[in-house]
């Protein structure tokens, strides 16, 4: 028989599968009907559901099963007027599983719905976007770039990075080859200690001094951060000493 909708079940009940030669030329004719509006008579005496009307959704001749998709107020008279009240259920679709074996007769009500084309008026619209901000952050990016490129010495030793990597938190500097440009101003030479500072033409003596005791206090620090690090390492004996004879 064929499924039988309980209320608010999601799980129709498909009918027994009774197939023979009339429910297969049934089935070969109800397959050139899928996507249309369809109305499906019953045989079978027992059931409350006499008719289906809806879209023939498919038709799987292996299974002898028709698939109708309908709404609560088409399924049949019966089911509508008991649920005619049921405003939740109008907007709800069922699935019905009807064996062919079952069908007395059909009939196409409509033929299925054409495909909308894909035209450039249905097709999603890209929003716009501001290319300025892009242009804008990627001039930005390569701006940061250049600059992290040009604070990396070259051919310098570990130490020099070191100095000029910590005054510049405190001061504008450049490298010009190995020598480290403070300011326009003053050049500090290797090996980067106070007395190899030299100031430019022009330049005032307290710059200068300045310079001297910024580097001072950074090589102090650098100093005492390296000791720091030796401090750390624990001594390893070898194997088979001990320390203290």
């Amino acid at each position: 028989m064929t499924d039988v909708k309980r209320p608010n079940s999601k799980a129709p009940v498909a009918t027994p599968n009774m197939s023979g030669p009339k429910s297969m030329s049934l089935g070969n004719a109800l397959g050139g009907c899928v996507g249309s509006r369809i109305r499906v008579n019953l045989t079978l005496a027992e059931t409350p559901y006499r008719s289906y009307e809806g879209e023939c959704y498919s038709v799987n001749p292996a299974t002898s099963l028709v698939t109708v998709i309908t709404k609560p107020e088409t399924s049949s008279s019966t089911y509508s007027s008991t649920n005619s009240n049921s405003n939740a259920e109008e907007d709800k679709k069922e699935w019905h599983f009807i064996n062919t074996a079952s069908i007395s007769d059909f009939k196409v009500l409509s033929a299925p719905k054409p495909a909308v084309p894909s035209t450039a008026s249905t097709a999603p619209r890209l929003e716009n976007f501001d290319q300025s901000f892009l242009q804008s952050r990627l001039n930005k990016a390569v701006a940061n770039a250049k600059e992290a490129l040009s604070r990396q010495g070259k051919n310098v030793s570990k130490e020099a990075q070191e100095i000029f990597d910590a005054i510049i938190k405190t001061l504008p500097l450049k490298w010009d080859g190995q020598n480290i440009v403070v300011m326009e101003q003053v050049v500090i030479e290797k090996p980067y200690t106070a007395g190899d500072c030299r100031a430019f033409q022009g330049t005032q003596p307290a710059v200068l001094e300045r310079v001297r005791k910024v580097l001072e206090n950074e090589r102090k620090k650098l100093a005492e951060k390296d000791r720091g690090r030796k401090t750390a390492i624990p001594s390893v004996v070898p194997k088979g000493e001990r320390k203290g004879g």
